[in-house]
């Protein structure tokens, strides 16, 4: 089954997910929803957080992006025929941090408008 015929499934399993039994009228309310109210499982429990000590020194160290291997640069484009696309909301750049390759360090992911982004891997 293609992506056409999966997504049409979709829609139909969504409009027929929101109709009611019957049609309400005209200032007519909603009729009222029943829930089943159950007592919590016996096994759950709540415990207080360990109170929070303040941890001495530095915490974060600011870093110079070269040093750290990051030599991405978000640059803007002076062709006049660019210009509309870096107003609104195309004029930002991103990022993501996450385990790309999976060894338990975080890799970061940066994006420009124009150049494409690049992936630096911890």
């Amino acid at each position: 089954m293609d992506w056409r015929r999966w997504a049409a499934l979709g829609v139909a399993v969504g409009v027929l997910g929101a109709c009611e039994e019957k049609i309400r009228e005209p200032g007519e309310p909603p009729r009222p929803v029943r829930v089943k109210e159950e007592p919590p499982p016996a096994a759950l429990s709540s415990t207080p957080l360990p109170e929070r000590v303040a941890t001495p020194g530095t915490r974060f160290e600011a870093v110079d992006a070269a040093a750290a291997g990051l030599t991405f640069k978000h640059r803007w484009s002076d062709d006049p025929k660019h210009q509309q696309e870096f107003t609104g909301p195309f004029s930002g750049g991103g990022v993501a941090v996450g385990d790309y390759d999976g060894d338990g360090r975080p890799d970061v992911f940066l994006t420009r408008p124009g150049g494409g982004g690049r992936l630096y891997r911890n």
